[in-house]
């Protein structure tokens, strides 16, 4: 790298040092804010990517901040261990992703401070969540494949199993209907021509059957 790139990245987390302070103490319980216009509220999912970067920088108010978030993340628990959207709301739990990027973060800071055993039983009921991934911690979920990475909504386990069904019926009598008509037009194609009883007496015209040697109509010989 130049000497000219280094100047740049210097500017750089020099400026990101700078938000980062500037939002270190927020409206809501004095946590961080997501950013100084627009988003006073200490959002989860915000405030763990950003301790990549306050771990990077050793910045002791920062250090301090994060931890606090985390503490307090930890606190809002789900019985299961789901992490909320809002660090200091435990009813707002409404995102998927909250609860591993506490794990990454949790895990980042015990490396950087040294503390192996860091919110220890949180980040076990962290990686119980993972495995239930319910925010009513009662049944499976899905995320709905159009949500964002902000707006996410979800979907309950019976809610998806009744679409899947009522899915799968209408397949079902469709291919239904297809296979009856095919069979109906094998079955058409495969049936012998019909032998003829009857024939036309070449002599009155009249109908007479097939195997008839005189005509009983005209009396004519066949």
């Amino acid at each position: 790298m130049e000497k000219r790139d280094w100047k740049l990245v210097s500017r750089a987390r020099a400026a990101a040092l700078q938000v980062l302070l500037h939002n270190v103490h927020g409206p809501y319980r004095g946590l961080p804010r997501t950013a100084g216009w627009g988003y006073p509220e200490p959002y989860t999912r915000d405030m763990m990517i950003s301790s990549l970067g306050i771990l990077v920088s050793g910045n002791g108010r920062l250090m301090k901040s994060l931890q606090r978030v985390l503490d307090t993340a930890a606190a809002n628990q789900s019985r299961l261990g789901h992490i909320p959207s809002l660090v200091h709301d435990k009813e707002d739990r409404g995102a998927s992703d909250c609860t591993p990027l506490f794990l990454m973060a949790a895990g980042m800071f015990r490396i950087a401070t040294e503390r192996p055993d860091f919110l220890e039983e949180a980040v076990a009921k962290a990686m119980t969540w993972v495995e239930h991934q319910s925010p009513s911690d009662r049944v499976l979920v899905a995320q709905l494949p159009t949500s964002d990475w902000r707006d996410e909504q979800w979907v309950l386990g019976y809610g998806l199993f009744v679409n899947t069904l009522i899915n799968f019926l209408i397949v079902a009598f469709v291919l239904f209907l297809v296979v009856k008509a095919m069979n109906r037009l094998e079955r058409e194609r495969a049936a012998p021509a019909a032998v003829p009883t009857t024939k036309d007496c070449p002599y009155c015209l009249s109908t007479i059957p097939i195997k008839a040697t005189r005509c009983p109509h005209c009396t004519s010989e066949l």
